[in-house]
């Protein structure tokens, strides 16, 4: 029986009070991450001063390299922590600042795949994503925002990789308008709770566990319902978002997807990727 996630914010004070909550720990997640990466760099940054004034030796070569290395690692950890805050400033606002526009998932969801297993090939990593197409074939409209969708994907696939970088991910689309994530793999209760609605434990957050925080955030904005089905025994976890209903007329029966700039959805794939495979 699929769990879903809690009601958008705007309803009872209890309901005001955990959004808030949440909101909090979101925030304290991005300042440690952010924090931390700081720390990390401006350490890199004078252990390379001290080594340029040791001289110019190989070995002081050798090291500077190795911390120049370090610190362009930290810069695009950054960066993605970066766009996610941004994406964060922009929940629940999407639809008010860029009108949805009517796309075709199945199309979109195949240059997504394609467009991040190229960005994976490039850095030698084995993690491949997969669109399994249903039978019938049938094109599956959607008012979205694709650029939204993006984000929620790299998010997702990130979050797959950090913990097994060969993942062999899959994406569907089911007959009853569902979009399906799932990676192989049987997730944690507490990161299932998170998705359904949950707050994280306090000292996660402050760790920076804001990753399935963000996805909850675009499926609210993008008006998806999120749900986690309880896997059966020795199963895996899929993330379930139930697709909202959508009239098409004939003006709209134009592949807006296949037409979608493929420029920043690599770019938005590129920054998550070398903010987790670094």
């Amino acid at each position: 029986m699929a769990v879903q996630q809690h009601e958008q914010p705007g309803g009872t004070d209890g309901q005001d009070q955990e959004t808030a909550a949440v909101q909090m720990l979101f925030r304290g997640g991005l300042k440690g991450r952010f924090s931390t990466e700081f720390c990390t760099l401006q350490s890199a940054v004078d252990a390379l001063e001290c080594c340029l004034q040791a001289g110019d030796s190989d070995s002081a070569r050798e090291q500077a390299g190795l911390l120049l290395a370090e610190m362009n690692r930290s810069i695009g950890r950054l960066e993605r922590l970066a766009e996610n805050t941004a994406d964060l400033a922009m929940a629940g606002r999407v639809a008010a600042l860029e009108p949805f526009a009517t796309e075709e998932m199945r199309h979109y969801l195949a240059d997504f795949c394609a467009c991040a297993n190229e960005e994976l090939a490039l850095r030698g990593a084995s993690a491949r994503v997969v669109l399994l197409q249903q039978p019938d074939g049938e094109l599956v409209w959607v008012k979205t925002s694709l650029s939204t969708v993006d984000s929620l994907l790299a998010n997702l696939l990130s979050n797959s990789l950090r913990t097994d970088l060969a993942a062999q991910i899959t994406l569907t689309l089911t007959p009853d308008r569902c979009q399906e994530y799932s990676d192989g793999a049987l997730w944690p209760a507490a990161a299932c709770g998170v998705l359904c609605g949950g707050a994280p434990a306090p000292e996660l957050a402050a760790n920076g566990s804001t990753g399935l925080l963000l996805i909850c955030q675009y499926a609210n904005s993008l008006g998806w319902t999120l749900e986690v089905p309880e896997p059966q025994a020795g199963g895996k976890t899929v993330v379930r978002f139930r697709l909202p209903p959508c009239q098409v007329c004939e003006n709209d029966l134009v592949f807006r997807s296949s037409r979608h700039a493929r420029t920043p959805r690599a770019a938005r794939l590129r920054m998550e990727l070398d903010g987790t495979l670094a």
